[in-house]
């Protein structure tokens, strides 16, 4: 065996460990948790299809900052079909490509 795991155990055992081998009093610390910061795509997902607009309009505009005007579009189009997407109900079928007709 290679020696890299002392023994199994979660999170709280860890701590443990750890706590005992700091002599640190289980009164002179705490866990805090943070959830899962989201991502540019889900947090620009969840003001598209949300009511907060001033947050969708701060996040739209990062992104047509940080883009050239056809990106911009394309990348607007995609949200706009996921959200569709998003708010369909029951079974679906999809095609690996999308058909648009001028």
């Amino acid at each position: 065996t290679l020696g890299l795991v002392d023994e199994l155990g979660g999170l709280e055992k860890a701590l443990a460990y750890a706590v005992e081998k700091a002599n640190v009093d289980a009164d002179d610390y705490r866990i805090v948790s943070y959830p899962k910061a989201l991502s540019f795509e889900d947090r620009l997902m969840k003001a598209l299809s949300g009511s907060d607009d001033k947050e969708k309009v701060q996040l739209i505009e990062a992104l047509k900052m940080s883009m050239a005007p056809d990106e911009f579009k394309e990348y607007m189009d995609l949200m706009r079909t996921f959200k569709e997407i998003k708010e369909c109900k029951g079974p679906q079928m999809r095609l690996p490509y999308q058909v648009n007709i001028h």
